[in-house]
């Protein structure tokens, strides 16, 4: 029997991109030419790299997200071991 593991779905994963360059844009950061926002590399799409909100608000991100695991599905696909 496999790992179980869990993903996130693709709303989920949009609602997470466009909250983390909510983020951003509120800040000096967006309007930087720098490896925040993916400039370095030529060809990269712009857009941000990190959370910029803080370990406190991802916190609390990730606790909500926890309540039942509501935007996350569940497959029985063994997880790879780094061991």
């Amino acid at each position: 029997m496999g790992s179980r593991r869990s993903e996130p779905g693709p709303d989920a994963e949009l609602e997470w991109c466009q909250h983390v360059n909510d983020v951003i844009t509120r800040t000096l950061i967006a309007r930087t030419d720098s490896w925040w926002m993916g400039t370095e590399i030529p060809g990269k799409p712009r857009q941000a790299v990190a959370y910029a909100a803080g370990f406190v608000a991802y916190q609390r991100r990730c606790e909500e997200a926890i309540k039942g695991l509501r935007d996350y599905r569940t497959t029985a696909r063994p997880c790879l071991s780094t061991a």
